[in-house]
């Protein structure tokens, strides 16, 4: 954030104009803005508020080189300008000129001490170049300053988060969700990061999540059908439209519907997929599969896209809709206004509480039938989430379903179906590394913010029965390694055992597994598409199943690729599962060469047949619902 000069910083007699400039900038009008600067500098070429103003405009519009030079002149007019230099800290940042960046940050607290902007300012460059633990005191004291101030234990919460720490990242959370109670996305992101605490049982989550409908679903539902009606005279998304609807329905074991849901059970199911992730990112592989194996002759696809900035998997997906909504200018009303002008029978929210999430268009009961699946592993804890699309091994009949506010639909063997990805093609599977190097080499490329102290003890132990052996992970935060190993050397690794890799793009992530015998999942928070990822470059997953959604991904996984051994059920099984695996390196070789074709032979690569099983699902429950009074 750049801070404008104070009235005090400025010669008499300039202030006005300034401030006149100052206000044209802050209202966009930078043309106007940039022509008052220009005039004050006619008589006076050193005047410092119009020269960093002028370096202001240029941050603004991108143009980083004048930008900065307008911002050097500013600080050499007045160098005990505590802003000015907190001005040329976020360009230098910009620039990538890191040093220079710190010292312009760090001068600048040195001339005022209590400069908020300055300190968050600080940390938040510190924390670009993964230095995390550098960003802790300037971050804290900057909390110091303006304890009431959301945002910044939000961005506390993010930096801990980062550095494994996750106690305090959630006691940032919810000094952040108490300064702010109306907050749906801080609520949100609590939610998220309560799944990673072992600490936290299934039932505590539970009423967390019913804390946060209570909060932000139920003023919704209290303000009834009117809910619906776009604001501010927001204008609906234009639609690519596909073949008309064939009059092919299929059977329903339900009352007779209404007149009005009559009409819609002649023609195609209209199922609305709804997502903040059409873009890179895990998600769409597990969406893809789905979407290219429906029925066109029994539904159609629509989907609403929350993606403000569209790349070549937001166009993947695209091409796979019979008609698709950028909603992403929409706000909740307007874009449940759209699902429920475009008949949508089953409208599907693939993010619950997830980064990019919109769940509070579901709130606004825009279609009869409202389903969660993929995204989110948990319950959404709304009344207006009819179900939830699970498995019986990720989600059991019993304890499950009183931890739901859906129905729990559970599917005949897995609920998901996996896509690698071939832009570009992933690489070959590899030869086993030990055969060649004569140790195990492990391997954890899940987010690192699944770490949890109770897994880097568990790897630990692992580490330590077999000698020589290391652990490979993914600097997926950008902590930094040196970062990074103090923080898994706080949780109980041995600096010396782990190997890590920087973030990198998806072909240079698939082919780090061409370095991996062994891959060891994180617990409470098992992986999902790294799992799917290690199987299909040949490695196989030691998994421990926990006794909810997040931490039984792995479960229904491995159960589906028939590797039910790797599946451990105690702390102890687990370690002793890695340990004899590593040890047999005739069945290593042998999976690594055909973990491929079993991805391949299995229900996780068969799309069509998911698809039908759901359009079975969405049919059924199309048939049970009644459409709302329109």
């Amino acid at each position: 954030m750049v801070t404008e000069p104070k009235s005090s910083d400025l010669p008499d007699g300039a202030a006005d104009p300034l401030r006149l400039a100052f206000a044209h900038f802050r209202a966009g009008r930078q043309a106007e803005a940039e022509a008052i600067c220009r005039r004050i500098l006619e008589p006076e070429p050193g005047h410092p508020g119009a020269m960093h103003l002028l370096a202001m405009l240029a941050h603004a519009q991108g143009r980083l080189g004048p930008a900065l030079d307008w911002a050097r002149r500013a600080v050499a007019a007045t160098p005990r300008s505590a802003g000015h230099r907190n001005t040329l800290g976020i360009i230098l940042g910009d620039l990538r000129q890191w040093d220079e960046c710190f010292a312009a940050f760090g001068e600048a607290i040195r001339l005022s001490p209590g400069y908020f902007e300055a300190h968050r300012n600080l940390a938040v460059a510190r924390s670009k170049v993964g230095e995390l633990d550098a960003a802790v005191a300037p971050l804290e004291r900057a909390a110091q300053l303006r304890p009431a101030d959301p945002g910044i234990w939000t961005l506390l919460a993010s930096l801990h988060h980062g550095r494994l720490d996750l106690p305090a990242a959630i006691a940032c959370r919810r000094r952040a969700l108490a300064l702010r109670p109306g907050d749906a996305q801080a609520h949100s992101d609590l939610l998220v990061t309560l799944h990673y605490s072992p600490d936290h049982t299934p039932e505590q989550i539970f009423q967390e999540h019913l804390a946060w409908a209570a909060a932000h679903e139920a003023p919704i539902l209290r303000r009834g059908a009117s809910a619906g009606r776009p604001r501010g005279g927001a204008t609906l998304a234009v639609a690519r439209e596909g073949p008309a609807a064939a009059a092919t329905p299929s059977p329903v074991t339900a009352p007779a519907p209404p007149p009005a849901a009559r009409r819609r059970l002649e023609g195609r199911l209209r199922i609305g997929y709804l997502s903040g992730d059409f873009r890179q990112h895990p998600m769409p592989s597990f969406l893809f599969p789905v979407l290219r194996g429906h029925d066109r002759e029994r539904v159609s696809v629509f989907c609403y896209s929350d993606v403000s900035r569209p790349d070549a998997v937001t166009a993947g997906v695209r091409a796979l809709a019979d008609v698709w909504r950028d909603i992403s200018a929409l706000d909740d009303d307007a874009a449940a206004e759209q699902v429920r002008l475009d008949g949508i029978d089953v409208l599907v929210d693939l993010a619950g509480h997830l980064e990019n999430r919109r769940l509070l268009v579901f709130a606004r009961r825009p279609a009869p039938v409202r389903v969660s699946y993929i995204g989110y592993p948990d319950t959404t804890g709304m009344r207006s989430m009819q179900y939830r699309i699970t498995d019986a091994l990720l989600d059991p009949p019993g304890p499950a379903d009183s931890l739901h506010t859906e129905q729990l639909v559970r599917l005949p063997g897995c609920c998901w179906a996996y896509d690698p990805g071939d832009d570009p093609a992933p690489p070959d599977v590899g030869p086993l590394p030990a055969a060649a190097t004569g140790r195990i080499t492990f391997g954890a490329f899940n987010r690192l913010i699944k770490v949890t102290e109770a897994t880097a003890q568990l790897w630990s132990r692992v580490l330590r029965q077999i000698p020589g052996s290391r652990l490979a992970v993914l600097d997926s935060t950008g902590a930094g390694e040196a970062s990074l190993r103090r923080s898994l050397a706080r949780l109980g690794l041995d600096s010396a055992e782990i190997v890590v890799y920087p973030r990198s793009g998806r072909p240079e992530y698939l082919a780090r597994y061409g370095h991996v015998d062994i891959a060891l999942d994180t617990f409470p928070y098992s992986g999902m598409t790294t799992t799917c990822d290690a199987a299909w470059m040949g490695v196989p997953t030691v998994t421990l199943a926990g006794e909810t959604h997040v931490a039984r991904t792995g479960v229904s996984l491995l159960s589906a690729l028939g590797l039910s051994d790797l599946i451990a059920k105690t702390t102890d099984e687990y370690v002793s599962t890695a340990v004899s695996l590593s040890a047999d390196l005739g069945r290593l070789s042998e999976l690594r060469c055909g973990l491929r074709q079993r991805v391949l032979s299995s229900a996780l690569s068969n799309g069509a047949d998911l698809a039908r099983r759901l359009e079975d699902v969405f049919q059924t429950l199309r048939g049970r619902e009644s459409l709302p009074d329109s």
